[in-house]
């Protein structure tokens, strides 16, 4: 199964040949719960990987935890976020070859962050947050 997210994403007319074609051999494309994609979203951001996943991957990882199902993917960034909620992986070709952490921090005040929302900014100086491998 996949999301309607994914599908979205698809933009070369040979993915969307291919993807067509596993639809039609039973693919399911189904939607996400609005609470399991604000869990993901907010652990996403609270470990720091937030800025790496887009809404399609953030849909994936809810899909997965949903159903306790297994996230098949060679996105290093999904296999880093399964590792980290627990969500089981399968890689097609390559895999992580172990959890990576990541901290947003200020470059100008130098504190660390933890953000609660999408607004990457630092709360008490205003300037973008980076981040950095913990």
């Amino acid at each position: 199964m996949t999301t309607p997210e994914v599908e979205k994403e698809i933009k070369s007319p040979t993915a969307r040949c291919f993807f067509e074609l596993a639809k039609g051999k039973g693919l399911k494309v189904l939607p996400v719960s609005k609470d399991a994609i604000e869990y993901v979203r907010d652990k996403a951001n609270e470990y720091g990987d937030g800025v790496a996943l887009s809404d399609a991957d953030m849909s994936l990882l809810a899909k997965a935890f949903e159903t306790n199902g297994v996230l098949v993917s060679d996105d290093f960034d999904l296999q880093n976020m399964c590792l980290k909620m627990g969500i089981k992986f399968m890689p097609v070709l390559r895999s992580v070859r172990g959890r990576r952490d990541w901290v947003y921090r200020c470059p100008a005040c130098k504190r660390k962050i933890v953000i609660k929302n999408d607004e990457k900014v630092c709360p008490v100086c205003g300037t973008p947050l980076t981040t950095k491998r913990e």
